[in-house]
């Protein structure tokens, strides 16, 4: 009986294994380790019971502490673009901004940029602007 627990065990564990595998984003790597220590648990002679216990425990166990650590180290923080840089600066309209019409340029941070309104306003050249966002290759501003 004891040699059907470990069969058992060894094939959840080869299951987690080949799961963690195809996803990559550590959802079962957790149960890998559960599962080593049911094995270990089953060729020691500890109860079927004790096994599941071991299993459970040591994958919470796992899961609770080693996660936040990996995931602190494999997630990539988000670096700002130009881009990126350009929203909630302050600049300028130098052609006045129509949306209706497709019209409007904006100076913002020495660079010109097509612009349309948020809000879909006109905005006259030479009044002061906010970019709010970067739709496509235009900025969406706001009045300052």
């Amino acid at each position: 009986m004891q040699w059907v627990a470990v069969v058992i065990w060894v094939l959840l564990l080869i299951a987690f294994i080949v799961f963690e595998a195809v996803t990559v984003q550590l959802v079962s790597i957790w149960f890998i380790g559960g599962s080593l220590g049911a094995i270990l648990t089953s060729l020691l002679g500890g109860s079927v019971l004790l096994q599941c216990i071991v299993f459970f425990g040591l994958s919470v166990t796992l899961l609770l502490v080693f996660r936040p650590i990996f995931k602190k180290r494999l997630t990539t923080p988000m670096i700002a673009t130009n881009l990126d840089m350009v929203v909630g600066k302050s600049g300028i309209v130098v052609q006045r901004i129509d949306n209706d019409h497709g019209t409007g340029r904006v100076n913002v941070g020495g660079q010109q940029w097509t612009a349309r309104s948020l809000d879909g306003s006109t905005i006259e050249e030479g009044a002061k602007i906010k970019a709010q966002e970067i739709s496509g290759v235009k900025l969406i501003v706001s009045p300052e």
